[in-house]
């Protein structure tokens, strides 16, 4: 008789042992003396027969069942599999629909072609190396972070170490091949983008004058005040008031349509100052009784006059770049300096800020102004800032020099 205890509470069990092949074989613990005479009463009779089975060896051939369909089962889940479970999971978690649509762009793009319908125990740490080098060689780091940690998502799914697993999630792996050193760390371009470019206010307006009647509001909005292409075509017209812009969602193109999204951050959730200024205020006050709705969720930049329909980025991009092209022909023609070539449209936004900079914003200004989380982000315009002063200073000593 031995004693355990079940449910806080001392309980006496019948311990059943018989000797068979010179050992002592475990039968089992019963509740019951009765349950207990009967199962040594059955194994003795089975030992008589010469078929008796110890439960050791019954256990043991389970495991080993279990561990080879295990292994069969292994051998049937690919990568493919594996990449929809994942964006199921993270779709439950809650994520955007922007956010599910850029993982299930990197996933097609650069992990299906690859591992598409190998078995996921099969992919090696080597092989994750390799592909990681070829997607940097061809495409940058940009895309090869984005897709190491896209795949690294994948896996830490596999092996039950992802957030927010159900309580009963059976790990498929015990260990993940994406050992990349660095893999998930960003570096950053050093050479120029295009989206680094800034330009002064007369060349924004320049640009805004060459643009579509209902349009030239978006260019002023986003060298005014810093928003982003989606921030900019998401306004309506309730975001408004007096002096002020309130701005709390942004239009996004994602596949086949458009999608209406709040910021990924709270940070981006914002209220802006308009600029005093007659061309923005003109702009705006054109756009609301000419363009707009009635309605307080009519787009601020419909498809057409009083539309429901919002304006769609790429026709926006497009006319842009053609408002461009005409804008320098003119600044050329009037010996005025032209916008930078390959100007895109976040640059309106890099402007903004920079130029803000300029007028001795903080860095707390700068990441309210700009809806930023990164520090290091509004810094970056105060660098640039402290090198423009740099260079002032360096030219008032040397005219002073030749005095």
């Amino acid at each position: 008789m031995v004693h355990r205890t079940r449910r806080g509470r001392d309980t006496k069990l019948y311990q059943v042992r018989v000797a068979w092949q010179g050992r002592r074989e475990l039968i089992g613990r019963f509740e019951t003396l009765q349950d207990a005479r009967a199962a040594l009463v059955i194994a003795q009779a089975d030992i008589l027969r010469g078929q008796f089975v110890p439960p050791s060896a019954l256990r043991a051939a389970y495991r080993e069942q279990q561990a080879l369909e295990r292994e069969a089962e292994l051998d049937d889940y690919t990568v493919d599999q594996l990449a929809e479970d994942y964006l199921e999971h993270v779709r439950r978690m809650g994520r955007k629909a922007s956010t599910l649509y850029d993982y299930g762009r990197r996933i097609e793009t650069h992990i299906l072609p690859q591992f598409q319908t190998r078995p996921i125990e099969d992919v090696a740490p080597e092989e994750v190396q390799r592909w990681f080098d070829r997607i940097v060689a061809e495409h940058g780091n940009g895309a090869a972070r984005g897709a190491y940690m896209q795949m690294s998502g994948m896996y830490h799914y596999a092996t039950g170490r992802l957030k927010g697993l159900p309580a009963g999630f059976t790990p498929r792996l015990d260990r993940s091949p994406c050992q990349v050193a660095g893999g998930s760390q960003h570096r950053p371009v050093k050479r120029k983008e295009a989206s680094d470019q800034v330009i002064t206010r007369e060349q924004i307006s320049s640009i805004a004058s060459e643009m579509p009647e209902g349009e030239k509001l978006a260019v002023l909005l986003s060298g005014w005040t810093a928003l982003r292409i989606g921030e900019v075509l998401g306004l309506q017209r309730r975001d408004v008031n007096g002096e002020w812009l309130h701005v709390s969602r942004a239009l996004q193109s994602r596949g086949n349509g458009l999608v209406l999204d709040t910021p990924k951050t709270k940070a981006g959730i914002r209220q802006l100052p308009l600029a005093p200024v007659p061309e923005l205020a003109k702009a705006l006050q054109d756009q609301l009784s000419l363009r707009v709705g009635d309605g307080p969720d009519s787009p601020l930049f419909p498809r057409t006059p009083r539309d429901k329909h919002y304006l769609h980025p790429n026709v926006l991009r497009r006319r842009f770049a053609k408002a461009i092209a005409a804008a320098n022909m003119k600044l050329e023609a009037a010996d005025r300096p032209q916008i930078p070539a390959g100007f895109v449209w976040h640059g309106l936004r890099h402007s903004a800020l920079t130029m803000i900079a300029e007028a001795g914003a903080t860095t707390e200004e700068l990441l309210t102004f700009g809806g930023h989380t990164d520090v290091q982000v509004a810094q970056r315009y105060q660098h640039a800032t402290k090198t423009r002063l740099h260079s002032l200073v360096k030219r008032l000593s040397v005219e002073s020099a030749e005095q």
